[in-house]
């Protein structure tokens, strides 16, 4: 049986955008995104657990998430033609 694993990158302060219907925005170093499980619509969620850190899905759809489904961007080596 295969397990579908792909997400969906959205904006943490507006996790409502219309993806299918509005044009590509460039993720940024510092932007601040959610990981949504396509299959299942949870949230990437971790939980601070010393020493380490857990991550879990969470939620479901239409579901207001809190901030530990948030996570901040850092690009480290871009593309010297980045911004």
């Amino acid at each position: 049986m295969e397990i579908m694993t792909d997400w969906l990158i959205v904006n943490a302060p507006n996790d409502q955008f219309d993806y299918k219907n509005e044009p590509l925005q460039y993720i940024l170093s510092s932007a601040r995104i959610k990981l949504r499980h396509i299959l299942t619509g949870m949230h990437l969620h971790s939980h601070e657990v010393r020493p380490d850190v857990e991550v879990s899905g969470y939620g479901m759809p239409g579901f207001v998430a809190d901030g530990n489904d948030d996570w901040i961007v850092e690009i480290e080596h871009g593309h010297k033609k980045d911004k």
